[in-house]
C-alpha cells in the first residue's frame, strides 16, 4: 500500500503534457506545500514560544529587528538568482532540458561565488573592527554569524529554485520541513549554550540565538542536495564549481537583477516594520519614560509581528503558482494561467481567513498561552489581532508577487513593491511618531501590502486579461462569521472556552466551505445539460 501511494505521488509530479495533469500538479504541489509549512510551523511556534521564554522581552526587543535583518538580507543577498533558476528551468523543462540545465549550472555558480565573497569580506571586515576597537566583539561576530547564515540561506534557496523549476513540490517540501526544524533545535542549543557560558545578562544569547537561522539553512541545504541527486537527472557536483559558465550571467543577473528588487522590498515590507518601531521608538522614548519600558513595548511589538507572519505559509502557493504559470505563459495559454491564479488566490484566501478568525477573538489568549505572562493577553490581544491583518497582506502579496515573476514581467513587481516600501515607511514612521502607540505601529503595514495587492490585481486584470475571482473572497468571509460570533458574544475567554472556541471556529467554517465547494461543483457538472 505505502509503494501504491508513493508511485501515485511521484506520477502526480511527473512531467505530464496534458492539462488534467498539469492542473493535478500545481493543486497537489501547493497542497503538499502548505503542508509542509503548516508542518514546520509546529517548530516555528515552538521557536516563538521558546526564543521568547529564554531571551524575555527586553532582548526581544532587540532580537526582533535582527531576525528582519537577517531575512532581508537572505534577499538581498541571492539576487533573486533562485527565482530566475525556477522561472527559466520551468520555462524550458518540456521543450529543452539542455537549456535548463545551463541556468541551473550558471544560477547556481553565481551563488556560489556570492556566497564565498560576502562571508570572506564581512569576516575580515568585522574581525579588523574588532581587533581596532570601534565596534564591541559582541558586534563582530553578530556580523559574522548573520553573513555565515545568510549564505547558507541563498544557497538552500537557489537549490529549491532547481527542484521548484521541475516542479517537484514534493521534494522541495521536504527541504522546507527541515528549514524550521533546524532553526528550532539550533536557536535553542546556541542560545542556551551562550546563556551558560556567558551569562544571561549580556547579548551575547542573541548573537548565538541568530546563527540558529544558519544551522537551519545548513541541513535544508543539504537535504536539497541528496534529494536532486538521487533525482539523477545531472551531476550535482557540477553546481559548485567556480568555473562553470555556459554564457547565461548577463541574462540570469538581468532578469534576477529586476526581480532581486521586488524580492528585496517584498521581504523588507515583511520585515521593516520592527526595525523602524525600534528606531524611532527608543530615539524619542515614544513608549515609556524609561528605555526598558519602551524596549518592553517593542519586545511586545516584535512578538505580535512573528505571530501574524505565521501566513507565511502562503510561501506554498507561491512557489506552485510561478512554475506554473510560467510554463502555461511559455505555451501561450491563457486559460491555464487563469486556473492557476483563481486557485492559488482560492487557497490563500482560506488559509488567511484561518489565522484571521483565530486571532480576532483569541489572538491575546494564543500568544500570552505560547510566550507566558511576559506577554499578556490584554496587551497582545489588539497587537495579534492588527498583526495577522498585516502579515495576512505581507504574505498574499508574495504570492501575487509569483505571479509576475511567472509572467516574466518583474518590473511591473519592482516597481509596485517599491511604491508599498516607501508608503510602508512614511505611514509606519507618522503613526507611531504621532499618536506615540505600540498599535497604530501597524497602520503602515497593513495599508501599503493592501494597497499593494489592488493595485497589482488590478494590473492582472487590465495587462493580462487576468479576472479576480471574487468568491475566493466573499466565501471564507461568509464562512467564518458564524463561528467568530459565537466565541466573541457566548463563550467566556478562559482557558477551556478558548479551545473550544478555537475548535468551533475552525470546524464551522470548514463545513461552510466544504457546503460551497458542493455547491460549486455541483453547477459545473449541471451547465452543460442547462
Amino acid at each position: 500500500m505505502a509503494e501504491e501511494k508513493k508511485k501515485k505521488l511521484a506520477d502526480v509530479f511527473s512531467a505530464g503534457s496534458t492539462d488534467d495533469e498539469k492542473k493535478a500538479r500545481h493543486e497537489a504541489g501547493s497542497i503538499i506545500a502548505m503542508s509542509a509549512m503548516l508542518a514546520g510551523g509546529i517548530f516555528q511556534a515552538l521557536w516563538m514560544i521558546f526564543t521568547a521564554r529564554m531571551l524575555g522581552d527586553r532582548d526581544m526587543g532587540l532580537f526582533g529587528p535582527v531576525i528582519s535583518l537577517f531575512f532581508m538580507l537572505s534577499n538581498l543577498a541571492g539576487l533573486a538568482i533562485p527565482q530566475t533558476i525556477m522561472t527559466f528551468v520551468s520555462y524550458h523543462y518540456e521543450t529543452s532540458f539542455d537549456e535548463s540545465l545551463k541556468f541551473i549550472q550558471d544560477g547556481m555558480g553565481l551563488i556560489f561565488r556570492l556566497a564565498i565573497g560576502y562571508v570572506t569580506i564581512v569576516t575580515l571586515v568585522a574581525l579588523g573592527l574588532g581587533v581596532a576597537g570601534v565596534v564591541k566583539w559582541e558586534n563582530a561576530v553578530l556580523a559574522i554569524v548573520l553573513v555565515v547564515s545568510v549564505a547558507f540561506t541563498a544557497l538552500f534557496w537557489g537549490m529549491s529554485g532547481v527542484l521548484n523549476g521541475f516542479q517537484r513540490l514534493d521534494l522541495v517540501s521536504l527541504a522546507n520541513l527541515i528549514f524550521p526544524i533546524g532553526v528550532f533545535f539550533g536557536t535553542f542549543l546556541l542560545i542556551w549554550i551562550a546563556q551558560k557560558t556567558l551569562g544571561s545578562e549580556t547579548q551575547w544569547d542573541v548573537v548565538f540565538g541568530i546563527g540558529g537561522q544558519g544551522v537551519g539553512s545548513a541541513l535544508a541545504l543539504i537535504v536539497s542536495v541528496i534529494v536532486l541527486a538521487r533525482l539523477g537527472k545531472f551531476h550535482v557536483k557540477s553546481l559548485f564549481r567556480l568555473g562553470a559558465n555556459n554564457g547565461l550571467y548577463v541574462r540570469i543577473l538581468k532578469f534576477g537583477g529586476v526581480t532581486a528588487v521586488a524580492m528585496i522590498c517584498t521581504t523588507m515590507v515583511q520585515q521593516m516594520a520592527p526595525v523602524i518601531v525600534r528606531y524611532v521608538g527608543m530615539k524619542y522614548m515614544l513608549f515609556g519614560p524609561t528605555a526598558a519600558v519602551c524596549e518592553s513595548a517593542i519586545g511586545h511589538f516584535s512578538t505580535a509581528m512573528m505571530f501574524g507572519l505565521v501566513t507565511m505559509l502562503l510561501a506554498g502557493v507561491a512557489l506552485a503558482l510561478a512554475p506554473a504559470v510560467s510554463e502555461a505563459e511559455s505555451q501561450n495559454r491563457p486559460d491555464l494561467m487563469q486556473h492557476y491564479y483563481n486557485s492559488a488566490l482560492k487557497q490563500s484566501f482560506v488559509v488567511i481567513g484561518i489565522f484571521v478568525l483565530l486571532f480576532i477573538p483569541y489572538a491575546g489568549n494564543i500568544i500570552e498561552l505560547m510566550d507566558g505572562p511576559e506577554f499578556p493577553a490584554s496587551v497582545m490581544q489588539p497587537l495579534g489581532m492588527l498583526s495577522v491583518f498585516g502579515g495576512s497582506g505581507a504574505s498574499l502579496l508574495f504570492v501575487i508577487i509569483h505571479l509576475y515573476i511567472g509572467l516574466k514581467k518583474p518590473a511591473t513587481a519592482a516597481i509596485a513593491l517599491g511604491a508599498v516600501l516607501v508608503l510602508l515607511i512614511v505611514i509606519t514612521s507618522w503613526a507611531t511618531i504621532h499618536f506615540k502607540s505600540i498599535e497604530w505601529a501597524f497602520a503602515g503595514l497593513i495599508i501599503s501590502t493592501w494597497s499593494g495587492i489592488i493595485a497589482l490585481c488590478t494590473i492582472a486584470k487590465y495587462s493580462h486579461n487576468l479576472a479576480f475571482p471574487f468568491k475566493s473572497v466573499l466565501q471564507p468571509v461568509a464562512a467564518g462569521i458564524p463561528g467568530v460570533l459565537i466565541a466573541l458574544f457566548l463563550l467566556p475567554k478562559t482557558l477551556p472556552f478558548v479551545l473550544l472556541g478555537i475548535v468551533i471556529i475552525v470546524a464551522i467554517y470548514l463545513f461552510i466551505l466544504w457546503l460551497f465547494d458542493k455547491m460549486d461543483k455541483s453547477k459545473v457538472t449541471q451547465l452543460p445539460a442547462a
